[in-house]
């Protein structure tokens, strides 16, 4: 469990972490600050239903002595609104969940590819995009936010995740 994303609620997180090289003396392993790469991953298009419930990839700083922050793209529902794909920064010491881009989402589709990549070496800017899918052979276009988010503040390393995250009922 980590902290909760809004103050006085209670979450369910679940995560799967690459246990990448986090040396900043290394440059050589792990996902650096001198490397272009690209997290994908490839989900059963499920729509959430809790109150809050998403799941996604996600790209991390966080280490056991630091909260760190984090850059999301999830297929998330929030109670009143429709589900949809959404790219924010996280920054659990701050408490905030800010939104750099939102897409309702086509539920038709019977799978959604999710992928944040960092392009270029020039910037810190890592771009959001995903396509959904019926069948593998036919992918429907691809989304690209507009809005970049930096993933290197500070320190020169990064992590992927694949991220569950649900508000637990009142």
């Amino acid at each position: 469990m980590v902290p909760p994303i809004l103050s006085g609620t209670d979450f369910l997180f679940q995560q799967v972490r690459l246990l990448t090289n986090i040396d900043s003396s290394d440059l050589a392993r792990g996902l650096k600050i001198d490397d272009t790469f690209s997290v994908n991953a490839i989900f059963d298009l499920i729509l959430p239903e809790g109150i809050v419930e998403e799941y996604g990839i996600s790209l991390t700083d966080r280490t056991a002595t630091s909260p760190g922050n984090d850059l999301r793209l999830v297929v998330r529902h929030t109670a009143g609104n429709p589900v949809r794909v959404i790219f924010a920064r996280v920054n659990p010491a701050a408490d905030t969940f800010t939104i750099l881009g939102s897409s309702t989402l086509i539920a038709s589709a019977s799978q959604i590819s999710l992928t944040l990549s960092r392009p270029t070496t020039s910037n810190n800017g890592v771009v959001a995009s995903f396509f959904t899918y019926v069948d593998p052979s036919v992918p429907s276009p691809t989304t690209t936010f507009a809005t970049a988010a930096e993933i290197f503040r500070g320190e020169n390393f990064t992590r992927a995740r694949f991220i569950a995250e649900s508000r637990l009922p009142e």
